[in-house]
């Protein structure tokens, strides 16, 4: 376990944040909250958009569909020292069947309050391999490493931001690409000299039950268990302990659209849990839809939302809202996934802004 201490001049420099902390609180929440809920307006219509273009080129597409699950998870600042499982398939295939995931997620983020400051950048590495030995279980296994990381990518949101006319709330009176998430009542502290720091390295495994398929449901629903532990020595929350949790997947496919959700909820192990007071348990929701443009072509929007794991901390212990939009292709036995991260409503607790790429090899049986 990391915890660090900040000294008197860490202090101090905290304290002189002051100055840009107090132009940042110029701006009302309802203005941050808009411009954030623009950005999120921005990201939908685009995607509808691409699929109104697409339509006109598209092959027909035999129904019903049902969408392979995104190799993105919830990227919110709680979630980054913890549990964060990706979702499981909504229907699983023949016995024989595997596959071998790997991706990686860029999140920028911003926020400041009375309690914490928290600008930085992380990365998020995951490895997944899938097998189903029988009808209706599938196990899979997962190595995923987060960290924080220097991408330059202040530059784009601050663009982005001037590009719409929205609110820079503070950011252009601080650092650029700057490492920091500090917390000075509870003694914790990143800089830049913990830019390559790994935060969290978890090893995930799992086992899915096809209820739909077993039961021959009118929906396709999956049922799954996973536990996680936790190895990496810089870990500031827990390091060496084991979460628990279940996951319920369901879709309702139609001829080359459908409708997805997830419910999770994870038993946090609160054994060597630094100062900071948190929860012991979390409910999390994937809601989303999926559109097949073309045979080989895919479109894919869904919103996360996490119970908050801090207490006590401002908007850290808000709910965290999150949309993401992907494109999807598949060529023969591999797929390649695109896609971008939003926050909503509460823009403190969540990235900036995010983009995550991902391949899927599965042979054919």
């Amino acid at each position: 376990m990391l915890t660090l201490r900040l000294t008197s001049f860490e202090h101090r420099a905290f304290v002189a944040d002051d100055t840009w902390m107090a132009k940042a609180s110029m701006h009302s929440s309802v203005p941050i909250l808009l411009s954030r809920s623009i950005k999120g307006g921005f990201c939908f219509g685009l995607l509808v958009c691409l699929g109104l273009c697409a339509k006109s080129a598209s092959a027909e597409v035999k129904g019903p569909y049902i969408p392979e699950p995104l190799q993105m998870r919830s990227e919110a600042i709680g979630q980054l020292f913890r549990t964060s499982p990706l979702a499981q398939r909504f229907k699983l295939l023949s016995a024989g069947d595997w596959s071998v995931m790997s991706s990686r997620t860029y999140a920028n983020f911003w926020g400041h309050d009375k309690r914490y400051i928290v600008d930085t950048e992380s990365r998020d590495d995951r490895l997944r391999i899938d097998s189903q030995p029988f009808d209706h279980w599938a196990f899979y296994g997962v190595l995923s490493e987060r960290a924080f990381t220097r991408m330059g990518t202040d530059g784009m949101a601050i663009g982005f931001h001037n590009m719409f006319g929205l609110p820079q709330d503070g950011r252009l009176d601080a650092p650029r690409n700057n490492t920091r998430l500090s917390i000075p009542d509870y003694d914790l502290n990143y800089s830049l000299a913990h830019k390559n720091n790994i935060i969290s390295r978890q090893v995930e495994g799992g086992a899915v039950w096809d209820i739909g398929s077993r039961y021959d449901l009118v929906v396709p629903l999956t049922l799954g268990i996973f536990a996680t532990h936790e190895t990496a020595d810089s870990n500031p929350y827990f390091t060496g302990n084991t979460d628990f949790g279940f996951r319920l997947g369901a879709a309702l496919p139609f001829e080359n659209t459908a409708l997805f959700g997830t419910l999770t909820f994870t038993l946090l192990d609160p054994a060597e849990e630094v100062v900071i007071p948190t929860f012991h348990s979390q409910w999390g929701g994937v809601v989303g839809g999926a559109y097949h443009v073309a045979e080989n072509h895919e479109l894919v929007m869904q919103a996360l939302i996490y119970q908050p794991m801090f207490q006590d901390m401002g908007q850290l212990s808000r709910s965290s809202y999150e949309i993401h939009l992907a494109y999807r292709y598949q060529w023969e036995d591999v797929s390649f996934e695109l896609g971008l991260v939003e926050n909503i409503f509460w823009v403190y607790n969540s990235p900036d802004w995010g983009l995550s790429a991902g391949l899927t090899y599965r042979p054919e049986n």
